[in-house]
């Protein structure tokens, strides 16, 4: 009987918890910029940075240029890491909330899309997360 129960907490002790995915990398797409005050049309590079998965979250920076050339910026944020991609929410409307940003990552592309709210406070009254925004890991550069 002793001998079962020290062989069950052996046991118990080898078992592990499920480790959340590791999404760690550099992301970019290229993509045409529109100019509206007579300079040329530009291509423009995007960028996602996402950081080791720590305790089921992960650090991310993203850099975006919209088309009509506003720019935003997400900065050494903290997502929840999901089997899925990440989860990047701002529930106080002092800091921007509510904005729900989801981060789905199959393979070497990462897909940005906005569940909830507008995300002008990280971007400006001019700035768009309107639409699903597609980035690939390792591709510098890489186009939509």
């Amino acid at each position: 009987m002793r001998l079962a129960l020290l062989a069950a907490l052996a046991l118990a002790g080898c078992a592990t918890t499920p480790a959340s995915p590791d999404f760690s990398g550099d992301y970019s797409r290229t993509h045409v910029v529109r100019m509206f005050n007579g300079d040329p049309d530009a291509e423009m590079m995007d960028t996602l940075e996402i950081g080791p998965t720590k305790d089921g979250r992960a650090i991310f920076s993203i850099n975006m240029m919209f088309d009509n050339a506003h720019m935003c910026s997400l900065q050494e944020q903290s997502a929840a890491v999901t089997p899925a991609g990440l989860v990047f929410r701002v529930a106080d409307p002092d800091e921007g909330g509510p904005f729900t940003l989801a981060i789905n990552i199959t393979g070497q592309v990462a897909k940005l899309r906005v569940l909830e709210g507008t995300g002008l406070h990280f971007c400006g009254a001019r700035g768009s997360w309107f639409g699903e925004k597609e980035f690939r890991k390792g591709a510098r550069g890489a186009s939509d």
